[in-house]
């Protein structure tokens, strides 16, 4: 393939849609009640927001890049640590009592 045309296929490629619901995430901020608010996203790197009330999480993904923030209490990581950070957190982002 000739540079040019690797080029265009590298463009192509990142002008694709992806669906919130085809993503990692959505599945489990749907178990605790996000609802997303970012419907789709373009591109190779891409950030979805969800919202529980005023509580929001920010989700990117794609190309190694797939970690979370909760931008009520600044909390971050990647995406294995979205669901126990949800598990332990009260409706307004701060840490349940264990």
């Amino acid at each position: 393939m000739e540079p040019e045309q690797e080029q265009d296929a590298f463009n192509k490629a990142n002008e694709k849609i992806h669906p919130v619901e085809t993503q990692w995430h959505y599945p489990i901020l749907q178990r605790y009640g996000f609802e997303p608010v970012t419907k789709e996203a373009k591109g190779f790197v891409r950030s979805y927001s969800y919202k529980k009330g005023a509580h929001e999480i920010i989700c990117t993904t794609g190309v190694n890049a797939d970690h979370w923030k909760d931008t009520i209490n600044g909390s971050y990581g990647y995406w294995k640590d979205l669901e126990p950070h949800l598990k332990g957190r009260n409706e307004n982002g701060t840490r349940k009592c264990h």
